[in-house]
């Protein structure tokens, strides 16, 4: 279910990855990751040197084109 907005406090909507892949040429920086972040809720990403957690990021914020899959807030893909 996705919520409305509440007020102008900000977004209470899902941010939701499905299928996210990232490649560098040859390189597989992310393949099929899908996660799901509710309005509230906290995420911690760790993980060894080159795991992805930079591309992860930037796929949340398009600053890398995806290979596949989806990156969307509430029912907007963004």
């Amino acid at each position: 279910m996705i919520s409305s907005p509440r007020s102008n406090e900000g977004s209470p909507f899902r941010l939701s990855l499905a299928d996210v892949t990232v490649r560098f040429g040859e390189t597989l920086a992310l393949e099929d990751v899908t996660l799901d972040v509710e309005p509230g809720e906290r995420l911690a990403v760790i993980g060894a040197s080159g795991a992805g957690k930079s591309t992860l990021f930037r796929a949340l914020t398009r600053t890398v084109a995806l290979t596949g899959g989806t990156v969307a807030l509430g029912e907007h893909n963004l």
